[in-house]
């Protein structure tokens, strides 16, 4: 028991460390994008250029961190008829913003001439179209499941 005791606070703290983590890489890219747009020296938009994939590869990194070190549960048997159901709440709210994001870029497409940027918001679309799929079918099982209880 001490032994998992231990796990479970070891996961929590790093988890902690790579929020923080996270969220600077946040701040980073933020404030890179904003000089981009207010310097005008090729070589200072190259490095800040740089340094926003960079800090937007940290924190990909961070985030596949974050779900490897997601506690696993241990079974605890069948889910109750009132976890089923808020796991469907939950999943209607995934569904909402996934739809959310799916429009947003939809509705940027128009608008993007260049063939890289456009190119990069079309397979980010692709994905959070797939995203929607993905969470609407899992709604579906569970539907299935509050009907046989």
């Amino acid at each position: 028991m001490a032994a998992e005791d231990d796990e479970k606070r070891r996961q929590q703290a790093l988890a902690k460390i790579l929020a923080v983590i996270g969220r600077e890489e946040l701040k980073l890219i933020s404030f890179y994008t904003k000089l981009l747009d207010s310097v005008n020296d090729e070589d200072a938009q190259y490095l800040f250029r740089k340094l926003i994939n960079e800090s937007s590869r940290h924190l990909t990194l961070d985030t596949e961190m974050m779900v490897q070190l997601a506690p696993r549960l241990k079974s605890r048997g069948k889910p109750s008829r009132a976890e089923l159901e808020q796991l469907l709440k939950i999943l209607d709210e995934a569904e909402s913003l996934e739809a959310e994001a799916l429009k947003m870029y939809n509705g940027a497409l128009p608008e993007l001439e260049d063939p890289y940027v456009r190119g990069t918001a079309m397979w980010i679309r692709d994905d959070e179209l797939r995203h929607v799929k993905m969470v609407g079918e899992l709604k579906e099982i569970i539907k299935r499941k509050i009907a046989r209880l």
